[in-house]
């Protein structure tokens, strides 16, 4: 692209720069421009490599690829710079020998960092190389250190016996060296070999050359050198700036054909993006990459979205996520969770029209059923009380005919008899309607009234319940006081005395009623199969067992 293009073209005309440095150095004669270009030529080559360095460090996303990069800068720096000291600094020959010698610290290290540069490629970010890759390191510093004592063994570079300086253009190459470029040399190929095979997503075939032109170039060098060519000598004598750029061109090289992830590629990646609508935007909303199918968005709601996501026309969904340098901006379509949305808007105003109803009907129903509860108890206290209530009505009629004081009296006792049972009934009623069984002193405070009620009609007695439970079944206690009821009532104009006892005898719970006169046996016995009746001259025993019931 027009970014790419135009970086290498600096590159390249900065590298053209200083060559025409370094060859003005050597012709011109004019005073202080010699100086001039050296220091030229030198800043510029520094300053790319330093220029590559930052680049690395923003362009290459592993944390490891990016550390061990941003090392070989610092290395391919640190050649220069010995460099300078061997040809600009340093006049002692021996030192600068060893200056030299330094040399090969980078011609070294490089290729071994470009081995586990490879081995890092694919690996996540806490990824540490083997313990094994320890023993490459082991084995490059034994051979750093043979060149560095090469004065001592002479196993690398072989001097003449009678030269009086050792200088490298006088030397042979011993075993040493050998062993030092092949070592290089096999840790090189084998990190482009593994960055091929690690290679994801080779961007195009095309381009995947590229790495062997500076793999190439750097092997002819060295063997053309070992030669001692003219040519070489001559025009490409400097081998510390020669090595450099071949290095920097071969891990160039593999970042831009893939083989060294990075995060650069923007307008192709966005270009060939059909399935997404990110746009990439500046801190003024400028839109500087955008995917192929991204729709145009004012700045506006840019602005907007970035507080929080809105809803945009088309069923859309706006976002704005803020990152280095900028927004990064794009859509979701949500259309069909939309019309979810509204489809499930309009069940839910159904549904609550439907429970609105719902609740209406039950409303009703409720009432009806609460009209019918009162009803049936109704019904039931009026089926159970019927005959006391007629016997009230007839009670009034003969008050209001009635003007004997005495008589006045006598019915209202009555009445109040009356009056006393009614009440307790539709206790007993209502409490057995809720649950089946009842306390035992219900019957006692219901007999207790009655008695209460019966004094004024000046009738005595007592009454003793024991049924040995604090809670008994409902209808046998109804049944009891039913039955006390029905006695009292047929005795209620001749009786002056009354005993009532409802207790168990012989594991029966019994009720047993004495009155001091007869009573109406047959309408009783009728009623009440089970009971005895025990007649006597001093009145009458009514016995009966509580179970089974009335008729």
């Amino acid at each position: 692209n027009k970014v790419k293009m135009r970086t290498s073209i600096i590159v390249l005309f900065f590298i053209i720069v200083a060559a025409f440095c370094k060859y003005a150095y050597l012709l011109s004669d004019v005073m202080l421009f010699d100086k001039f270009a050296v220091f030229v030529r030198v800043f510029i080559y520094i300053g790319l490599f330093c220029a590559w360095a930052v680049s690395i460090n923003k362009r290459i996303l592993h944390s490891q690829v990016r550390k061990t990069l941003v090392t070989v800068a610092i290395i391919m720096i640190f050649w220069l710079t010995v460099r300078e000291f061997k040809w600009r600094l340093v006049i002692d020959l021996t030192a600068l020998r060893y200056l030299w010698y330094t040399y090969y610290i980078p011609i070294m290290l490089i290729p071994l960092i470009a081995l586990f540069i490879s081995m890092y490629l694919g690996k996540p970010e806490d990824y540490r190389l083997p313990r094994w890759t320890a023993f490459l390191s082991l084995f490059t510093c034994i051979l750093i250190a043979l060149v560095l004592t090469n004065d001592i063994h002479r196993l690398v570079f072989i001097f003449p016996k009678n030269s009086p300086v050792w200088t490298e253009y006088e030397c042979r190459y011993g075993i040493g060296f050998y062993i030092i470029f092949t070592w290089a040399s096999v840790c090189g190929i084998l990190s482009f070999i593994i960055m091929l095979t690690k290679c994801r997503i080779p961007q195009s075939k095309k381009i995947l050359y590229l790495p062997f032109i500076p793999v190439s170039i750097a092997i002819l060098y060295v063997v053309l050198n070992c030669m001692h060519e003219q040519f070489i000598t001559s025009i490409f004598n400097d081998i510390a700036v020669f090595d450099c750029l071949v290095f920097t061109a071969f891990f160039e090289s593999c970042i831009q054909c893939g083989l060294i992830q990075s995060n650069t590629g923007y307008p192709e990646l966005f270009h060939a993006s059909v399935c997404c609508s990110v746009q990439i935007a500046d801190k003024d909303y400028n839109i500087c990459f955008a995917a192929e199918n991204a729709d145009p968005i004012s700045k506006e709601k840019m602005e907007l979205a970035a507080k929080e996501p809105i809803i945009i026309e088309n069923g859309k969904r706006l976002h704005n996520m803020p990152i280095p340098g900028g927004y990064a901006i794009w859509t979701e379509d949500i259309s069909a969770l939309l019309k979810l949305r509204e489809t499930l808007e309009d069940r839910k105003e159904e549904l609550k029209e439907r429970n609105e109803w719902l609740q209406y009907e039950y409303e009703r129903e409720k009432e009806h059923q609460i009209v019918e509860e009162q009803n049936r108890l109704y019904d039931l206290l009026q089926s159970k009380t019927q005959r006391q209530l007629d016997k009230i009505e007839q009670l009034t009629q003969q008050y209001k005919k009635t003007d004997a004081l005495e008589d006045k009296q006598r019915i209202l006792s009555h009445i109040v008899v009356l009056g006393s049972f009614i009440k307790r009934r539709k206790d007993f009623i209502l409490s057995i309607d809720s649950t089946p069984t009842i306390p035992e002193k219900k019957l006692s405070s219901a007999l207790g009234e009655s008695f209460r009620a019966l004094k004024k009609m000046n009738i005595n007695g007592g009454y003793f319940v024991n049924t040995e439970k604090e809670f008994i079944d409902g209808q046998l206690l109804t049944l009891a006081y039913d039955f006390f009821e029905d006695v009292i009532e047929s005795v209620l104009d001749i009786a002056k005395y009354v005993n009532v006892s409802v207790c168990v005898i012989n594991s029966v719970l019994r009720i047993n009623i004495m009155v001091d006169c007869n009573c109406a046996t047959d309408y009783l016995r009728s009623k009440y199969p089970q009971v005895n009746i025990f007649v006597e001259d001093d009145g009458t025993e009514l016995v009966m067992p509580l179970e089974g019931g009335a008729k």
